[in-house]
């Protein structure tokens, strides 16, 4: 249509087609390796990075990359200058044929979109909780079916990413005057160098560390000086809810997609630690922008996944090299974020060929159907394989930490369960309400350097180990471990502090309404939170 409508001028044509161009080779060349179109999340990784890490990711591909993007831009300018000169038209009756078949599809299109949202229905929302967000796509509904195309859907994409930025930055203005008022209590002789590891999709009973049959954690059984927390659990079920809480001091019943206040790297950035979020997740997206918000309080910001969690992407291993930089790079304390990519499906997605270990397992299956029975051996073994190489990771992680000098500390928590499907339940998966999303793995480490300096805080640590809680004891836990305090700092809600209290394990279910954990009933049928009824 382009073209029909540049008709006595096509150079005109192919000038608007001209910045395009630098495009089609890194389109070609993710759809070879992703099997998928480029999306809106993919230009809020790239913003986001900066040149040195781009160039690291990519690695001896960026040079052969840039060649033909400047190849493809040289022969769109050649073509132009051709057009010009030669005085290109296109005024045959082909023209008004391809213009009535294009006007054709277009006012199809826009029918069937009409008629869609005609008969859409209205639903009441008064008995259930509002959780429409700021960040939720505001665009028309048209636009997602243009989006995937090329080159018409890459305005559309930066449109996407435009509008869940804005709602990103929005709550980050509004927050920017917030401050803790964070002052150190404990002054250490020595550095200090702390990790706290988002993991993802974590069931705490297919771990070995919690006696799970299976050796999934061969690495972490060697390391000394783990504590276990043996019954944490996470309030949500999904990422968006359960991520805040974690690394903020968000409370369960709080369902506001973004929180009042600044999360728990803000508070050590006041203190003078240096803070950085290190993300193998999108940086934006409906389900990433409430944990986007959270991460951009941290001094340093880099996500590192360069497609979604339905696709084959990096691997976790990919955080190491950032965080060792951080460590060599800064002199100053340290609180390190690493969110994971952990366990998500697909499964077989999160580990290299090294870690398929239990077999028959999911790698080679493009789009598993998970509630496939005749796959569940594959599956549990592509799972049970992604927390193998987890525990690697972590390994890693921790001996990075132990070959510095530092006070070190590093604290593992997934951020919820999973659910699969069975011949008695059919749910997979998580959201479900089910115990299997609330019951999560998570453990301490810390340094021989760690012990010597703080001794009377470990002593804390271990005696509150066994007992019930939620991630909301986090981040005012994390507060008491740095030594740090601020004035609305609660130590009834910090594990290393004596005065930390037991409370009820409030948790969210299939995002409508709140139970106590401890006290609701459970579905005999697949183990779904159900109020408890005298």
């Amino acid at each position: 249509m382009l073209f029909g409508v540049c008709a006595r001028r096509l150079w005109v044509g192919c000038i608007l087609l001209l910045p395009f161009l630098p495009l089609i080779p890194v389109e070609i060349a993710y759809i070879v390796h992703y099997h998928e179109p480029t999306w809106y999340a993919i230009i809020a990784t790239s913003f986001e990075s900066n040149s040195h890490e781009i160039i690291d990711f990519l690695g001896a591909a960026i040079w052969p990359l840039l060649l033909a993007c400047v190849l493809s831009t040289l022969f769109g300018v050649v073509i132009v200058v051709h057009a010009r000169h030669a005085r290109l038209v296109w005024v045959d009756r082909t023209r008004a044929w391809a213009l009535i078949a294009c006007t054709t599809i277009v006012v199809l299109f826009a029918f069937r979109e009409w008629r869609a949202h005609e008969s859409q229905d209205v639903r009441s929302t008064s008995s259930m909780r509002n959780t429409t967000t700021s960040s939720e796509r505001r665009l028309p509904a048209w636009t997602a079916d243009i989006e995937p195309s090329f080159p018409i859907g890459v305005p559309v994409r930066f449109m996407h990413y435009r509008e869940e930025w804005n709602a990103i930055r929005a709550h980050t203005q509004k927050l920017a005057s917030f401050r803790f008022g964070t002052y150190p209590i404990k002054h250490f002789a020595q550095r200090q160098i702390y990790v706290l590891v988002v993991g993802e999709t974590g069931r705490r009973d297919h771990w070995q560390l919690y006696g799970y049959p299976r050796p999934t954690n061969p690495e972490l059984l060697k390391i000394p000086n783990l504590i276990l927390f043996t019954h944490m659990i996470t309030p949500a079920g999904e990422s968006r809810d359960s991520v805040p809480m974690i690394v903020s001091r968000k409370p369960a019943t709080d369902h506001a997609p973004f929180y009042s206040e600044r999360s728990i790297t803000a508070a050590f950035s006041e203190a003078g630690f240096d803070t950085y979020w290190l993300s193998n997740q999108m940086a934006i997206g409906h389900f990433d922008s409430p944990i986007a918000a959270v991460a951009y309080d941290a001094a340093h910001v880099s996500f590192y996944s360069v497609t979604d969690w339905d696709h084959p992407g990096t691997y976790d291993e990919v955080l190491l090299n950032p965080l060792r930089e951080a460590i060599r790079q800064s002199s100053k304390d340290l609180l390190v974020v690493l969110h994971t990519m952990g366990s998500h499906s697909n499964y077989a997605n999160r580990y290299p060929e090294a870690f398929d270990v239990f077999t028959p397992s999911l790698k080679g299956v493009s789009e598993p159907d998970y509630y496939d029975l005749s796959l569940h051996e594959r599956l549990l073994n592509s799972y049970d394989n992604s927390i193998l190489y987890t525990d690697h990771f972590l390994s890693e992680v921790i001996h990075t930490l132990a070959s510095t000098d530092a006070i070190s500390a590093l604290w593992y928590v997934s951020d919820h369960g999973e659910d699969f499907a069975s011949a008695t339940c059919k749910l997979a998966g998580h959201g479900n309400g089910t115990i299997n999303d609330f019951r999560i793995p998570s453990f301490f480490w810390y340094s021989t350097a760690y012990a010597a300096a703080d001794a009377d805080a470990l002593a804390q640590i271990r005696l509150h180990s066994t007992m019930k809680m939620t991630t909301e004891v986090i981040a005012e836990s994390l507060v008491d471990m740095a030594g740090l305090d601020f004035p609305s700092h609660d130590q009834t809600r910090s594990i290393f502090s004596p005065r930390w209290q037991e409370r009820p394990r409030i948790v969210t279910v299939l995002g409508q309404f709140d139970l106590d954990f401890d006290a609701a009933a459970v579905s005999p049928k697949c183990k779904i939170m159900v109020p408890h009824r005298e």
